[in-house]
């Protein structure tokens, strides 16, 4: 249900129809049963680093056995390291190390008021000096993100593409760095199932939220993961075309996709901020468009060489799979694909699914040759 921002109306409209190899979850891929992880899990460790003056909290799971490789993982809208846990312990349980940051505005992590620290470019540079700092011995992860996580990892696998092995995103289509600076207000004319950006970008979640403190952001939480209607009553989730009803969302039922204890937690961790971070991503679409001209001069021809997969979810109404057409004609290796039966809370819904396809990948892009990168011009020609 929820979202990323910063496609153009341009590159949107360019994606078409095209064949591609579709990754269905592999039935000989060993997934571990083990439950999904639970707020302050012993499994994992809570770290704390401060890299380019801002304070980053991650959780590090260590692999069971010999490690494989190192999975980043970056969650989205309005989620935290935390929306990872049905996949960390899968990862763990089949070799891997993984790495799951709270980003910035949320959680454990700093949440500044200024807009431009939520560039994606600027917030890639912060993962690295994390890995730099904490992990010098991994010049290579693989990266996956979900929502807002997924447009920050194609970025990622952009910006630096010597750090990255391989790179998913589930849900979030790749979109091209735009050739002219769209605002938003336009955007979503052309993109109607957007609209409810305009809500996120503007102040009505900051401000509703800090007047009705920890009951209105635990609703609006609620509402975000899919609370339903109470009988009888005018209860309303959130929806694409407008975002969050409020005045509607006290008369949800709980969410069947999360528990009490994770709504709780979920809820507590929001109050850390509150809303004021995690919207500006919302806010960062100039900040994200300068950033992205250096990524524009490559010229149209160019193609990225990390290994990818695409894994749709088949009734996401925010980021419909069609969204993904064409995606293959900008990648130098055949584009992986998977689908999922779930709405936007793919990781939550079709969490078997959804590891089984992630670990397909990290296999495959363990032992695959990567296409020569091109470095990104220092200047661009505008």
């Amino acid at each position: 249900m929820v979202r990323v921002s910063l496609f153009s109306a341009v590159a949107a409209a360019s994606f078409i129809a095209s064949a591609s190899a579709l990754v269905t979850p592999a039935r000989d891929v060993a997934v571990s049963a083990t439950a999904k992880l639970v707020p302050n899990d012993p499994r994992v460790e809570s770290r704390n680093i401060t890299v380019r003056g801002k304070h980053y909290k991650y959780l590090l799971g260590k692999p069971k056995g010999t490690q494989k490789g190192t999975i980043l993982l970056i969650h989205g809208f309005p989620d935290l390291s935390f929306g990872w846990r049905n996949q960390i312990p899968a990862l763990q349980e089949a070799g891997y190390q993984v790495i799951a940051p709270d980003m910035l505005g949320y959680g454990g992590t700093d949440a500044p008021d200024a807009i431009e620290p939520y560039g994606l470019k600027t917030m890639s540079d912060d993962i690295v000096a994390i890995l730099d700092k904490d992990f010098p011995q991994e010049r290579q992860v693989v990266i996956g993100g979900h929502d807002w996580g997924g447009f920050f990892v194609w970025r990622f696998s952009e910006h630096h593409p010597d750090r990255v092995s391989g790179v998913f995103s589930v849900c979030t289509p790749y979109v091209p760095p735009a050739p002219q600076y769209v605002p938003l207000e336009r955007y979503v004319q052309a993109i109607p199932n957007f609209r409810y950006q305009l809500q996120f970008a503007g102040d009505e979640v900051v401000s509703q939220t800090a007047k009705g403190g920890r009951a209105v952001v635990r609703q609006v939480l609620n509402a975000m993961y899919g609370g339903k209607p109470k009988p009888g009553s005018d209860g309303q989730l959130f929806n694409v075309s407008s975002g969050v009803p409020f005045g509607h969302i006290a008369n949800l039922e709980k969410s069947d996709n999360i528990s009490d204890q994770e709504l709780d937690f979920y809820t507590d961790e929001m109050m850390r901020h509150g809303f004021r971070g995690p919207t500006n991503w919302y806010r960062t679409r100039k900040v994200n468009f300068d950033d992205d001209r250096v990524l524009f001069a490559r010229g149209k021809d160019f193609k990225i060489p990390t290994p990818a997969m695409y894994i749709g979810a088949s009734r996401d109404p925010a980021l419909p799979e069609a969204m993904s057409n064409g995606m293959e004609k900008y990648f130098a290796t055949p584009l992986k694909r998977g689908s999922v039966n779930a709405t936007h809370w793919a990781l939550i819904e079709a969490p078997q699914d959804v590891n089984k396809l992630i670990l397909e990948f990290a296999a495959q892009v363990g032992s695959a040759p990567k296409a020569p990168a091109a470095a990104p011009k220092a200047k661009a020609s505008l």
